[in-house]
């Protein structure tokens, strides 16, 4: 019987090529790093590693978002808490105004510099963060109030609105990180209305009337509990924050390690894969080169 020695050889050809796309594949994997380059290569990979890709990108925007929110809750926290020692000022001012020993003129004294301290108040309540207005709520290109200096000194309504956005943590949790001017500076509570506090014993001062004085002065200092509930609650969104960033890097970490066990190659194995296959390649060419050629004439 004759062999037929064109399909030998294409049998050859054909184990030397599948030889040379493994050497291939093998050294694609040591250059890129990655043993995964296309759909072919692990099939029933592919939709968990989109799957991580995708979570690993959420959780990056997540962590951008963090940051943004970050950088304004640190400045209002920053700026309340100055808010918190002028109207400590205010009190000590107005428990100095009452006293029986002041005059008139004592007291208009007392009352230009509670007017300096309204005006800072309003300015930190007007307060900006790369161009936002982060108490006027969801009206952030709006100021949120206009102080006159009179006379008589004045501070004009809330001109935001309320806010209505959240953070977002990485597992789907999400906190207010805001509240609003009008909230803050000129609650309609007036135990709470740190503006009109501060205007009241103001006028108080001016009119000369101790009365007066002394139940503005019981508005300031309620005022001044109200204003350190809200640095409060700044610190606590700070404390949330923290929290959720710790937890975006801890997911990243997971899911970024995750991926890589899927996708990374083995560099030792790579190499030892194509050594072993080019030695197998070189194998097969040597005892092709030393195998017989022979056509029908030869057994005629």
């Amino acid at each position: 019987m004759i062999r037929s020695t064109q399909l030998d050889d294409e049998r050859f050809l054909n184990a030397i090529d599948g030889l040379t796309r493994r050497i291939s594949k093998a050294q694609t994997e040591i250059s890129s790093g990655k043993r995964i380059h296309s759909l072919a290569d692990e099939p029933d990979r592919i939709a968990p590693l989109l799957g991580l890709r995708s979570n690993i990108s959420r959780v990056e925007q997540v962590q951008k978002n963090l940051g943004h929110f970050r950088t304004e809750v640190d400045a209002a926290e920053k700026v309340i808490s100055q808010a918190v020692r002028l109207v400590e000022r205010a009190r000590v001012l107005g428990a100095q105004g009452v006293s029986g020993i002041q005059t008139a003129a004592s007291r208009a004294g007392i009352a230009v510099e509670v007017q300096n301290l309204a005006q800072q108040i309003a300015g930190i309540a007007n307060t900006a963060v790369a161009g936002r207005y982060i108490f006027s709520g969801d009206s952030d290109n709006t100021i949120p109030f206009t102080f006159s200096a009179g006379p008589p000194p004045a501070i004009s309504a809330y001109a935001g609105s309320s806010p209505t956005r959240q953070a977002l943590g990485p597992t789907g949790q999400a906190f207010p990180t805001a509240h609003s001017g009008d909230q803050i500076f000129s609650n309609a509570n007036p135990t709470r209305d740190v503006f009109g506090a501060v205007l009241a014993l103001h006028s108080a001062l001016i009119a000369d009337d101790q009365a007066a004085i002394g139940n503005a002065l019981a508005l300031v200092s309620t005022a001044g509990e109200h204003i350190n509930e809200q640095l409060a609650f700044y610190g606590a969104v700070q404390n949330n924050l923290s929290d959720a960033d710790k937890i975006s890097g801890d997911l990243l970490i997971r899911f970024r390690n995750e991926l890589s066990a899927a996708e990374d190659a083995d560099l030792v194995e790579a190499i030892s894969e194509i050594n072993r296959l080019q030695l197998a390649r070189d194998a097969a060419l040597s005892a092709q080169a030393k195998f017989p050629k022979r056509s029908l004439f030869d057994y005629i």
